[in-house]
This record gives structure tokens, C-alpha cells and sequence, in this order.
């Protein structure tokens, strides 16, 4: 039956314009959430170049206790968390830690307007934190930490040796050769203990899918400030700009 072909034929050809018409109204809507992340952004950076505040506090982007589950962040109360005993907090500090420790209070005493106690100026420090990780027998493990401070001062650029056999550098990604670690005596329990010694467990810790570089430091901190997060991606569910789409 021609008619009946060339009508089957018309309603194909209509399909085809409709889901083009779609990609191309979905591909607008990410374009359009991704200026308006990179307005954000700009407006943010912007903001600490001027010295002026940005629209919120830094802190009340922190993470909440559900959001930190939601998001597979490591918690006291996970079962693998509390079955790994390689794993500490920021609440747990040795001697040389709580120095640490309290010399940043001192400091956020002397910092802090007039009436505001320390430990609540300290609640506004933020610190970004960074890791590089390789693949190992048993899982991801850390080779790299970096940590900066709202200044952007760098107080932390270590390589970290991992406890097991490489299997998988991860270049492409890491950036992590075997020549690069083979000298390193640098430790997970170094990193930890250094971390620790900085940031001060109410601090904020801001990172782009801040539980993974958690995870590799098998350091549990509750108040974190996630990039990947802030802004809503187009296509919902569990999908997140990545941070060179968010810095574009």
C-alpha cells in the first residue's frame, strides 16, 4: 500500500525532528545550568578578590547529616568504616595534634570580631583539600595530598607511599608514575596526622566530591563544603558537573 508506506515514512520523519527538537531543548538547558554555574562562580571569585562577602556564608553550604549519607560519605556509624581500623577522625587527635590544634584557636581567637569566640571564628575557616589516588591489590588507595588554605596558600603538597603493591598508577588521571613514589616514605598515618595537626575538626573542609578523597584518607569530617553539589545538574538524579565544567 504506497499511501500506508509513505505515511509510516512521514511519521518517522516526524519522530526524528521531535527527538532532535528534544536533544536540542536539553542541550540548551545544560548550556544555559552551566553559565549560570560559571556566573556563580565568577561572582564568587569576585567576591575574595574585592574583600566583599559572597550572597551566603561558606558555611551554610555544609553538607547535612542526611545529604553526607545520601552521598556515600564515610561515617562513624558505617559498618566498613568501623571494620577498618586504618581509618581516624579530625576529632581524635594525639598530643601533637591537640598543639596543632589549639595554636589555630589561638589564632581564630585573635582573627575573630569582637564577641565572637574563637571556636566559632573556627567554624568559618575553610581549608581545600585535594588527593591523588592509585589502584592497589585490595582498592583505591592515596599517593597524594594537597592542602590549601582560603588564601590559597598551599600548607600541605605531599606524595603518599601506599601500603600495598601498586597494580594500577592511574596516570591518565593522577598524574602518578612509579619513579614518583619509589623514594617516598611519606605514609597513609603521616598524611592523617598531618591533616589532623591542621585542620581543626570544625573547620570547613571544601573539595569536588569531597567523599572519595575522604575514603582515600580513611579521615572521617563532618563539616564539608562539596563543589560537585552546589550546583543542580540538568539532567537530575545522581549526575554532577565536573569541576573543570564548574571553572570553564
Amino acid at each position: 500500500d504506497p499511501w500506508g508506506a509513505a505515511a509510516a515514512l512521514m511519521e518517522v520523519r516526524l519522530d526524528k525532528e521531535a527527538r532532535k527538537r528534544e536533544a536540542k531543548a536539553q542541550r540548551a538547558e545544560e548550556e544555559a545550568a552551566a553559565e549560570r554555574a560559571k556566573a556563580d562562580a565568577e561572582r564568587a571569585i569576585a567576591g575574595m578578590r574585592t574583600g566583599t562577602r559572597p550572597p551566603h556564608q561558606a558555611s551554610e553550604y555544609a553538607l547535612s547529616s542526611e545529604q553526607l549519607r545520601a552521598n556515600q560519605y564515610p561515617l562513624l556509624e558505617d559498618p566498613q568504616v568501623q571494620a577498618d581500623a586504618t581509618y581516624t577522625s579530625t576529632l581524635a587527635l594525639d598530643a601533637m595534634c591537640e598543639q596543632g590544634r589549639q595554636a589555630v584557636l589561638t589564632l581564630a581567637e585573635d582573627a575573630a570580631a569582637p564577641g565572637v569566640s574563637g571556636r566559632e571564628h573556627v567554624r568559618e575557616l575553610m581549608f581545600a583539600v585535594d588527593c591523588e589516588m592509585v589502584r592497589c591489590e585490595s582498592g583505591i588507595m592515596l599517593a597524594r595530598l594537597t592542602l590549601v588554605n582560603s588564601a590559597g596558600k598551599v600548607l600541605l603538597d605531599e606524595l603518599v607511599k601506599p601500603d600495598e603493591c601498586v597494580v594500577d598508577y592511574c596516570t591518565r588521571w593522577s598524574g602518578i608514575t612509579a619513579s614518583m613514589l619509589r623514594d617516598v616514605s611519606f605514609s597513609l598515618r603521616d598524611a592523617q596526622e598531618a591533616i589532623k595537626r591542621i585542620v581543626p575538626a570544625e573547620a570547613l573542609l571544601v573539595g569536588h566530591s569531597l567523599e572519595n578523597d575522604l575514603k582515600a584518607m580513611r579521615l572521617l569530617h563532618a563539616n564539608v563544603l562539596d563543589t560537585a553539589l552546589m550546583y543542580r545538574h540538568p539532567s537530575g538524579g545522581h549526575f554532577k558537573h565536573s569541576l573543570k565544567r564548574l571553572t570553564e
